[in-house]
């Protein structure tokens, strides 16, 4: 999935109180453990350790957290093995998306993504790129809710008895150019 960052966005409507904000390390080390989810804080603490420079977001709806992405800078995602995407640096990656059970169904992914994506675009970020597993279907009509379009399909290999080994082959196309705004004066 791909989208230019400076498009134009809408928003999707989401319940009063719903904000947006950047998640530091002390208000991620400050989340309750739930019992739906024990482990919510600390993959994100070990996402935070071992993708330095990542970005994370969340989405809180009154003053509970229902919602994480990330944004990845192009140098984060140069750090994964395999290397999935190879980005430049006016590109970032939105990834470690995760909506709490219980505020699911209520847009709060798309609505992470789109301000996200006003986000990269301040940081002079020019191109999103989301990846997600063919078979992950709750995840793919969020991120095409947040604006973004599929764009093709990578697969990885691990041959047997080449120890270590992965195959990447990609199956993407060029996101298609931007569409000029014009504007009429009267």
């Amino acid at each position: 999935y791909a989208r230019h960052a400076d498009l134009p966005a809408e928003t999707p409507a989401v319940q009063p109180g719903t904000r947006f904000e950047p998640l530091s390390e002390e208000k991620i080390r400050a989340l309750p453990v739930s019992a739906e989810d024990h482990e919510f804080r600390d993959r994100q603490l070990e996402r935070l350790r071992r993708l330095p420079g990542s970005r994370p977001f969340g989405v809180y709806v009154g003053d509970s957290l229902a919602h994480v992405s990330w944004l990845y800078p192009a140098s984060v995602v140069a750090l994964e093995n395999p290397h999935i995407l190879q980005l430049t640096d006016d590109e970032a990656e939105i990834s470690g998306c995760e909506t709490l059970p219980e505020f699911r169904g209520r847009n709060l992914y798309a609505f992470a993504i789109r301000n996200i994506l006003s986000v990269a675009r301040e940081s002079g970020i020019r191109t999103i790129y989301m990846k997600t597993l063919a078979s992950n279907s709750a995840s793919q009509p969020g991120i095409v809710k947040g604006g973004l379009s599929p764009i093709g399909s990578v697969t990885v290999l691990t041959p047997p008895l080449v120890s270590g080994r992965k195959y990447v082959f990609r199956r993407l196309k060029t996101l298609a150019p931007k569409t000029p705004t014009t504007v009429e004066t009267a």
